[in-house]
């Protein structure tokens, strides 16, 4: 703290713990500084630390629950949560914020991301091969101190990662990665992720043709050409079932936004193309929502 401010240090006041005494003590009487130590069990006599522990521990707790992390994640979160606080305005330096009085520095904002966020980190060359995965999903636990980046968990290695090339996924918890995970490896206990509106109400059917490919597989006849056939065909229900799985999967892999339309712009158009094929000697249903992009304009 002195060689950050080049201010002398006059005087700490600790609680009457054992690592405030001995060696500590000895420094201090040694460099002029002088120690105040509390009662025994009067938490009160140092106030001021005593309130931010209880902040602290709070915000830590809220930041586990919403994150969907264990307790184990604590050290991580009471990290983040003292950058966070440092970055707040407070109401002792009359809204100033505590980094900016003490850096004599303004403050920036930009880098702040959401406790418990599921990103994708980037892996560098030289650590995966030319087939290999270019990114890996974790989990978002805080900033780096001693080098740039942000620190992520790897569920994978088990361990802590720093990494500054990264996409985060708003709104996307561990346990919305453990989900993908179980349906990626056909766990039995597959969870489908809702889909947040109905498809009816997102699909818009447009008339004209619409050039369809035969593949290795497909049965020509019996499959609906629209949506208006899909909810009426005598298989309904397993049209219906093809269109939720296809939104599940766009879902998932957050294809797409909910978004407002811009003021004076139209939405493209989209159509439900169904696919009736053989594989292993039974009947799949398969549907897939594509769009007219031929029709954007730069």
């Amino acid at each position: 703290m002195e060689r950050e401010t080049g201010m002398k240090l006059k005087c700490v006041r600790a609680d009457n713990g054992g690592e405030y005494r001995g060696p500590f003590e000895n420094y201090c009487r040694t460099h002029g500084i002088k120690l105040e130590k509390t009662v025994r069990k009067t938490p009160q006599q140092n106030g001021l630390a005593e309130r931010m522990n209880r902040t602290i521990v709070e915000i830590v707790r809220c930041m586990l629950s919403q994150a969907k992390l264990s307790k184990s994640f604590w050290g991580e979160a009471m990290r983040t949560t003292v950058d966070l606080i440092n970055l707040t305005p407070l109401v002792t330096l009359d809204g100033d914020v505590p980094q900016q009085v003490w850096t004599d520095k303004e403050v920036s904002y930009k880098h702040l991301r959401v406790f418990g966020w599921r990103a994708f980190v980037h892996i560098p060359r030289d650590e995966r091969s030319k087939l290999d995965a270019k990114a890996k999903q974790c989990i978002f636990l805080g900033y780096a101190h001693e080098e740039f980046g942000y620190r992520f968990w790897d569920p994978d290695s088990k361990k802590i990662i720093r990494n500054r090339d990264v996409v985060f996924f708003e709104d996307q918890t561990i346990e919305d990665l453990q989900k993908l995970e179980k349906t990626r490896v056909g766990s039995p206990h597959e969870i489908s992720i809702p889909v947040p509106v109905d498809i009816e109400h997102l699909v818009e059917e447009v008339s004209g043709e619409y050039e369809e490919t035969t593949t290795g597989g497909e049965i020509p006849q019996g499959k609906p050409e629209c949506y208006d056939e899909a909810v009426a065909h005598e298989h309904k229900e397993h049209w219906l079932k093809a269109m939720n799985e296809e939104m599940n999967s766009l879902s998932e892999n957050h294809t797409y936004d909910i978004v407002k339309l811009p003021q004076g712009k139209r939405a493209l158009k989209n159509k439900w193309v169904y696919r009736l094929k053989i594989e292993n000697s039974r009947p799949r249903h398969k549907a897939r929502l594509v769009v007219k992009g031929f029709n954007q304009k730069k």
